[in-house]
């Protein structure tokens, strides 16, 4: 924030809590904003002076830097947020109607290794039993994330037991 700036916000300040303003303020304050905006140290203003804490004391600039830096967080918070729920909106590979595999390669259309696809050929005989909350696909079908309904990666531990593996 540049002097003028500053001058400005101290001005608002000054109107909300009647403080004196002198040359020694408008230079502390310049330093200790330098890294805020002229409309983030407002909207911080109007925020504390919105709260409680008006009410036992004046605004200092430590406590628009602490707001300022609560505010970005904020929204780095909301962009890393919205980025995860649009990666969560992408298609999955999820189980066909029936839940029957597609194709020969049981890959699940994922292009697993031949070593991953060679597994699951010596599992798929046999029944999945994964307990309490498992999926149960019988033999023929692959193993099923039962809370995304999706395809695991690899056979559940038991049905790699029981499989001899």
């Amino acid at each position: 924030m540049n002097r003028d700036d500053t001058i400005d916000l101290l001005t608002a300040v000054a109107a909300r809590d009647q403080r004196t303003v002198g040359h020694g303020d408008v230079v502390a304050w310049s330093v200790d904003l330098a890294e805020v905006s002229l409309v983030e140290a407002l909207d911080a203003v109007t925020a504390f002076h919105q709260s409680a804490r008006a009410v036992e004391r004046r605004v200092q600039a430590a406590d628009i830097v602490q707001w300022v830096k609560w505010s970005r967080r904020q929204v780095v918070e909301r962009e890393h947020t919205q980025a995860e729920l649009e990666r969560a909106r992408e298609p999955r590979q999820a189980l066909p109607p029936g839940g029957a595999l597609v194709g020969s390669d049981h890959s699940g259309g994922r292009g697993e290794s031949a070593s991953l696809a060679e597994l699951w050929a010596e599992v798929l005989p046999v029944d999945c039993q994964q307990k309490p909350k498992g999926c149960g696909q019988p033999a023929g079908q692959r193993c099923v994330n039962p809370h995304t309904l999706t395809w695991t990666k690899i056979p559940h531990p038991i049905r790699l037991l029981d499989a001899g593996i």
